[in-house]
């Protein structure tokens, strides 16, 4: 399976710039640290040399996206998927990266604090919703942020975070009867966090 990046200067949001590194590199690591099913890299390209993209080349997936196949699951089945699905992401949420923040090389957007880090996540957010003038309660945000901001200093230790975990990026497979997971794609807007963040509302009520 071939996997294409944007073509540079495609206007994006500030956290999506490059991302596919950061795919790569975590597929790499879940596949040495965990048994969490993700596809084989077997090949990648950012050097822009022969097209103006990054690309990689991975091992493809059999069976169905969850999405496709939930709805006409028995519900034992499915509880069963939950079950597989919540101990997946205790695996991942075990690899400890060095510092807070978006996967990078850069020292300074590498945070030594779990509050430093969302700061300046959520303010790239709302940075580009002004540039794309999104009417948005700005000031109330931050104010809002600023009073809770004690909440975030309660993480001690930076997890992978995959943070696109919904049924669109799980892939399930019938064996001997009942779907288990295949396979779980698509980390390229993982980050060094808390844990929380991969059970918000990308999993939808069917899977709580």
């Amino acid at each position: 399976m071939l996997k294409v990046g944007v073509v540079p200067g495609t206007k994006l949001l500030t956290y999506e710039q490059d991302v596919m590194l950061t795919e790569v590199e975590c597929y790499r690591m879940i596949r040495e640290q965990t048994n969490v099913p993700v596809p084989e890299i077997l090949a990648s390209d950012f050097s822009k040399q022969h097209i103006k993209s990054n690309y990689f080349f991975m091992t493809a997936m059999e069976g169905a996206l969850l999405s496709q196949v939930s709805k006409k699951m028995e519900k034992s089945n499915l509880d069963q998927i939950k079950v597989e699905l919540a101990g997946y992401l205790a695996q991942l949420h075990q690899i400890k990266g060095s510092y807070y923040g978006y996967f990078t090389e850069d020292p300074k957007y590498q945070y030594g604090t779990w509050k430093e880090a969302f700061f300046q996540m959520f303010e790239m957010v709302l940075q580009d919703g002004k540039e794309h003038q999104v009417r948005l309660p700005y000031d109330r945000i931050r104010n809002a942020l600023k009073r809770h901001e004690k909440l975030l200093e309660m993480l001690k230790s930076p997890a992978l975070v995959e943070y696109d975990c919904h049924e669109g990026n799980i892939f399930v497979k019938k064996t001997g009867g009942k779907y288990r997971i295949e396979g779980i794609l698509d980390f390229e807007r993982a980050f060094w966090g808390d844990p929380a963040a991969d059970f918000r509302r990308h999993l939808s009520s069917k899977m709580i």
